[in-house]
């Protein structure tokens, strides 16, 4: 039963890990995302806080519209 109970441990300590990476490649891609938005001269498609709102709450379908729409050639 103690071998049963390490598996679980080091098994949830493991998803932890996964969970919490997610959550920091999903942060910075926003951060990239609006940071390359607001470094952007111009910006195509939609204006430029539509792309902002986008980006912030349809995350990471935002962001990725932003990349291949809303970024400038």
């Amino acid at each position: 039963m103690d071998l049963h109970r390490v598996v679980l441990t080091l098994a949830l300590s493991a998803a932890i890990l996964l969970v919490l990476l997610a959550i920091v490649l999903v942060y910075r891609f926003v951060t990239f995302c609006l940071a390359d938005l607001n470094g952007a001269p111009v910006v195509t498609g939609l204006p430029r806080d539509t792309w902002r709102l986008l980006i912030v709450f349809l995350i990471p379908i935002g962001g990725m519209l932003y990349l291949r729409f809303g970024r400038p050639r």
